[in-house]
């Protein structure tokens, strides 16, 4: 439910910023390249780790690797309304 909860805060208006620090980040080019690198850089820990889970022996982790895999394709939304929010501010 958590990748399912982020997807859906990506729906916000990406045209303006809701408090003063998204503003802080977001009209400063290298803090919004540094945020979405750092992004990109959690989802692809997280695939790599959900990937590993599913393929390994124990099925407890097989079973987490899904909602690892899911809140990384949550994040994916985030990055998009960065990249959308940077491109606007």
């Amino acid at each position: 439910f958590m990748g399912l909860a982020i997807t859906f805060s990506t729906l916000q208006d990406t045209k303006k910023t809701h408090n003063k620090m998204s503003e802080k980040i977001w009209k400063n080019k290298k803090y919004a390249t540094w945020f979405i690198v750092y992004f990109l850089l959690i989802i692809f820990v997280l695939i790599a780790l959900a990937l590993f889970w599913q393929f390994g022996d124990n099925a407890a982790l097989q079973g987490l690797s899904w909602g690892v895999l899911s809140i990384a394709m949550g994040l994916i939304g985030v990055v998009k309304s960065g990249l959308e929010m940077a491109e606007y501010q």
